[in-house]
């Protein structure tokens, strides 16, 4: 009897595995390092597993292939925002060290969750069933709950990882609903024919508005924005720099292949409601980035209505 998963399979996600690998590894060495050596190093173990992501994610041009039973499916979408991910978190992870070093944060758990919500990240860009894509982003937002509040001394750190834990929790348990709905609905978890003919069409689209719900949180669209103005400006900038790129991007590429590949044949259910979604994330981020004080809120906001422009594609 063949195993359930090989080699092969984990070679096809070579850059999630690279950098799960490379977040176990730092853990260990933190743990085990003598308590006198000096951590700052790990911050370079950090950069140098994503890059190393990054090159495994760039050489892979093989089409598309999938594996672990059709739950993972690699092609040229999927290692683009892979890439994405790895280069976007390695600057993030640079720009931490002089904030490690300022606020005496404690570098191992810093470069570890990191890479755990990297590693999240980097899978939720490949899942091809709806069990992947919660999985996916659950370990991408854990880590980023505990990295927003790190500095625990600042009230703004503490309260922006509360917003952002509280009001994620909200999405996810919407996102699970929606899955749950569709998945009755259906009879698979396969992003691949989630909306059947023969499904109850109210099942499908309550389903799928919820699910659209979850994901609209993630990518911080209007009415699912609130938290990322306090997010952005309460926590450390260099997580700010993370949440605003290798996340937005993890999360678009979530949405993508739910919208796209799973719930293509409702378009006319969803679309109309993700275009309202689209012109009120437009209009009201670039109004209230007119009025802030703070550039983390500023650009926040900016951030809210780029994602408008990106929802329109």
């Amino acid at each position: 009897m063949s195993p359930l998963v090989g080699w092969e399979d984990v070679a096809v996600v070579a850059p999630v595995a690279i950098l799960a690998s490379g977040a176990l590894a730092v853990m260990a060495l933190d743990a085990f390092l003598p308590s006198a050596t000096p951590r700052e190093g790990l911050s370079l173990v950090g950069v140098g597993v994503l890059l190393a992501a990054l090159a495994a994610s760039v050489a892979s041009d093989e089409g598309s292939r999938v594996a672990f039973g059709g739950a993972v499916q690699v092609d040229a979408f999927g290692r683009a925002a892979t890439s994405v991910i790895s280069a976007a978190t390695a600057l993030a992870l640079l720009a931490a060290q002089a904030q490690v070093a300022r606020w005496g944060l404690p570098p191992g758990e810093v470069v570890a969750l990191f890479l755990l919500s990297a590693t999240a990240a980097a899978y939720l860009a490949v899942a091809a069933d709806l069990a992947g894509v919660f999985l996916g982003i659950e370990g991408m937002s854990l880590p980023l709950y505990a990295l927003a509040a790190i500095r625990r001394e600042d009230p703004r750190g503490s309260e922006a990882g509360l917003k952002y834990f509280a009001l994620g929790a909200l999405a996810s348990g919407l996102l699970l609903y929606g899955m749950a709905l569709l998945y009755g609905a259906s009879g698979t978890l396969a992003l691949a024919g989630l909306w059947p003919s023969t499904a109850p069409p109210g099942l499908l689209a309550v389903g799928a508005a919820l699910v659209l719900a979850g994901l609209a949180f993630k990518v911080g669209a209007v009415p699912f924005h609130w938290w990322v103005p306090d997010a952005y400006q309460g926590a450390p900038a260099s997580v700010t720099a993370y949440m605003a790129t290798a996340v937005k991007v993890a999360a678009f590429a979530a949405l993508g292949r739910v919208l796209v590949l799973a719930l293509e044949a409702g378009h006319a259910v969803w679309g109309p409601a993700l275009w309202w979604i689209a012109a009120a994330t437009l209009v009201l981020g670039n109004l209230l980035a007119v009025a802030q004080t703070s550039v983390k809120r500023m650009l926040a906001y900016s951030g809210i209505a780029h994602t408008g422009y990106a929802l329109i594609g």
